[in-house]
């Protein structure tokens, strides 16, 4: 996804590695706050900065729905072993 590679990758890795968690592990309420944490800034006291000059909502969205995407293959994957 061509957004996250320049504003979450370097700091989240969805496949292991990363500073910071890998988002694809993210508990339903932290998705639920999505927008918040990457907009607004509702982590900046924990590092996360905020993106509301670089990403559209629709960005934040996209970036979330490619998250869960990955969390979903990774059940699925982690089911047939």
């Amino acid at each position: 996804m061509s957004i996250n590679k320049p504003n979450c990758s370097s700091c989240h890795k969805l496949y292991g590695g990363g500073v910071i968690p890998d988002l694809s592990y993210s508990s339903p309420e932290t998705f639920a706050e999505f927008k918040k944490i990457v907009l607004d800034g509702e982590y900046l006291v924990k590092g996360m900065p905020k993106f509301k000059e670089r990403l559209s909502e629709q960005d934040v969205e996209d970036v979330k729905h490619y998250t869960l995407s990955v969390a979903k293959t990774k059940q699925i994957e982690i089911g047939r072993n």
